[in-house]
């Protein structure tokens, strides 16, 4: 989202309160918008929709869950990623639409021939420690993101 969206973000925030009976601070609404603006605010007003239809508890949603209803979980990712790379058995074409999976492959595997080429005697095992890669990559990602971005620094500085 750009910052000439936070008016409209906040109308949509501000429906998730009424809906869900909470009165949110200024503050509360930066935070939200803070958590996710590399988002779109299409995909943050469908997954407000979505929350609102599908919610079967009263509690107002965290920015974690609106994130999780937009890209989905950080296990439905990485399930999904080790599908795709199934999917390519045999095609010569080995791109990926999750950019993290090539470089999963790389440090898992050695690399995406190396993992096409053990064969899938051991995919028990190979799943698993695919998803554990996925995984810490994914997370590891958002700590860098969160650096680069000086969120951590800042705070860091604040003493927070």
């Amino acid at each position: 989202m750009q910052e000439s969206e936070v008016e409209q973000f906040g109308a949509i925030i501000t429906a998730l309160s009424s809906v869900f009976r909470v009165d949110l601070t200024s503050e509360t609404v930066d935070g939200y918008f803070e958590g996710l603006k590399d988002l779109t605010l299409s995909q943050v007003e469908c997954a407000a929709t979505s929350i609102i239809k599908t919610r079967t508890n009263h509690f107002f949603p965290t920015v974690g869950e609106m994130r999780a209803q937009i890209i989905g979980t950080l296990e439905e990712r990485a399930q999904l990623s080790w599908g795709d790379c199934l999917d390519k058995i045999g095609l010569l074409d080995k791109t990926f639409d999750d950019p993290l999976t090539e470089k999963v492959l790389r440090i898992a595997f050695g690399s995406i021939a190396g993992f096409y080429a053990r064969g899938f005697a051991s995919e028990m095992s190979d799943r698993k420690h695919f998803l554990e890669t996925y995984k810490s990559l994914a997370n590891r990602q958002v700590v860098t993101n969160l650096l680069l971005e000086g969120k951590i620094v800042k705070k860091l500085k604040k003493g927070e």
